[in-house]
């Protein structure tokens, strides 16, 4: 099976820098904890990015195990465009419009 490789967009990166910042504010080493978790998700989509479940339309989503967020991603080709890390509780319109 062919591995995909993926593209972060700045919205996408500036959510995981967000995240970050916040859990470690909670608690030491959390937001690293987070950073490990959005890795392994990520490793775990390109390797079968189709894997996963449809969001909208084309957009798929994995959900993080140990944090309340998702990632949200689309395919091209060969490549996996990751345009969103969302809080799982916020308002689905506010990703939509980064489409």
């Amino acid at each position: 099976m062919q591995s995909f490789e993926y593209v972060i967009t700045r919205e996408a990166a500036k959510d995981i820098n967000e995240a970050f910042l916040f859990y470690n504010e909670q608690k030491d080493n959390l937001g690293d904890e987070f950073l490990v978790e959005i890795e392994i998700s990520l490793n775990q989509i390109v390797l079968n990015p189709r894997l996963y479940q449809k969001e909208y339309k084309k957009i798929r989503r994995t959900v993080l195990s140990k944090f309340p967020f998702k990632i949200l991603y689309y395919i091209e080709l060969e490549m996996v465009y990751i345009f969103a890390v969302f809080h799982t509780s916020r308002n689905p319109k506010i990703w939509k419009k980064r489409l």
